[in-house]
């Protein structure tokens, strides 16, 4: 699957929030409004980043809170307001989502936890915004 397409699943996914009604978990919320800051596994080198499954892919973490809606069949119309981590690619200048890994806490070290990647930190103080390619390429899914 290449990138655009990716980013148009993640786009109709997450937020849009239209995805099969059997799928058992999903947060909709407004990705497409947020920045995105590159993380490391905690105690890294600091050129490390945390890579995603494909090639090119890394992870980032949601700048600031944002307000989700569950949609999938296990949560769904549970309302909240978390971090994020998201896989993708930097292109541009911009953060093209492939991949929403799920919500993330912020530690009282300033790390952030996740359930699925342990504990990671800001890779670097840089921030970028969403690529609103992926709200194009979401009508074509």
């Amino acid at each position: 699957m290449e990138d655009k397409k990716r980013a148009g699943n993640f786009y109709q996914k997450h937020v849009q929030g239209q995805h099969d009604p059997n799928k058992a978990k999903n947060h909709k919320a407004p990705f497409q409004d947020a920045e995105y800051k590159p993380v490391k596994p905690a105690g890294a080198d600091s050129g490390a980043r945390a890579a995603g499954k494909f090639e090119g892919q890394k992870k980032a973490v949601t700048r600031q809170e944002l307000s989700y809606t569950e949609t999938g069949r296990d949560n769904r119309g549970k309302e909240g307001s978390s971090l994020f981590m998201v896989t993708g690619k930097k292109d541009d200048g911009k953060f093209q989502a492939h991949h929403l890994d799920g919500p993330v806490q912020r530690s009282d070290r300033g790390t952030y936890l996740s359930p699925t990647h342990g504990e990671l930190e800001s890779a670097s103080s840089e921030t970028v915004p969403f690529d609103s390619v992926s709200q194009e390429d979401s009508q074509d899914t």
